[in-house]
């Protein structure tokens, strides 16, 4: 599995808050077949996951879409570098990086008591 990485950094906390919402519904109504949603279809037939991580506080973002090869991450990667945010109160992209996910594990690391 592959992943792109993109940062984004000066954003609005209201603005980062509601385009998150937005993303939220538009891979949810994509996930029941809505072709009106806020992610387009091509995201969605060649992603297998989506995560969204931020500190609206403190302005910053991450978008993290994971891909089962190297061909659909490239496909990701040239869709995404043209797309922007809606809003420009989620910030400039600071970077946009991709990567081997090496590890994929699901693990409590809490000690038995």
């Amino acid at each position: 599995m592959y992943v792109r990485i993109a940062r984004f950094e000066g954003g609005s906390a209201e603005v980062i808050r509601s385009e998150a919402e937005e993303m939220r519904k538009g891979v949810e109504a994509a996930r029941h077949g809505d072709p009106s949603g806020h992610m387009p279809s091509e995201l969605t037939r060649l992603t297998r996951r989506l995560e969204v991580f931020a500190d609206a506080d403190h302005g910053k973002v991450a978008v993290a879409v994971y891909c089962s090869t190297t061909e659909e991450l490239d496909e990701v990667d040239r869709i995404m570098a043209a797309m922007s945010p809606r809003e420009s109160g989620w910030g400039k992209r600071v970077s946009a990086d991709t990567y081997e996910v090496v590890v994929d594990e699901v693990t409590s690391l809490r000690m038995a008591s």
